[in-house]
């Protein structure tokens, strides 16, 4: 009593502890399912998800002062778990936007790649050498470049899924000196 400055402080650092262990949770959930849903995929139009999935993230990227470019202009059937394909849209766009700069881009693209069909979503951040480009698709792994909203999972969920859709994920070093986040999808 008779510190509101303190107390509002406190308060503040109690729901943004909240917030991310909420966050943990629900990653830890989300992987969880993804381990049980190698059972069944469906065909998805990568294409129209990257396109929907960047629409619903501009806002907040624009808040940022970075801008989403989509580039998938024709139906790209893929293989993947359902739901799948926009937790990994999400996951890698979140991750670029972590680490994008104002008045950086993040590309996001869907493109046929002989009979795979491969999501790239390329940020134009610091990147990351070779060894920690694999190791970020550990659990619970965080970069120095990470801000305070992560929890590590990220990457983790975007592996389990798209393995589960029989597809593979990687990261690969982008010609912008950041990271290509690709996911390869079968079709």
């Amino acid at each position: 009593p008779g510190d509101e400055a303190q107390t509002a402080h406190s308060i503040e650092a109690a729901l943004s502890e909240t917030d991310r262990l909420h966050r943990m949770i629900e990653g830890l959930l989300a992987l969880s399912r993804a381990e049980d849903a190698a059972a069944g995929t469906v065909v998805v139009d990568l294409s129209a998800i990257a396109l929907e999935r960047a629409e619903h993230w501009r806002p907040l990227a624009d808040e940022r002062g970075v801008a989403i470019v989509a580039d998938a202009p024709t139906a790209m059937p893929a293989l993947a778990v359902a739901g799948a394909a926009e937790q990994i849209v999400d996951n890698l766009i979140d991750n670029a936007l972590e680490v994008s700069p104002a008045g950086s881009t993040i590309n996001v693209a869907a493109r046929a790649v002989g009979s795979t069909v491969e999501l790239h979503v390329v940020d134009e951040g610091p990147g990351l050498p070779d060894a920690q480009r694999v190791a970020a698709f550990d659990r619970f792994w965080r970069g120095e470049h990470a801000g305070t909203g992560g929890s590590g999972l990220g990457l983790a969920i975007v592996r389990q899924l798209a393995q589960a859709g029989g597809g593979s994920a990687e990261l690969r070093p982008a010609a912008s000196g950041g990271i290509d986040a690709t996911v390869t999808f079968t079709t």
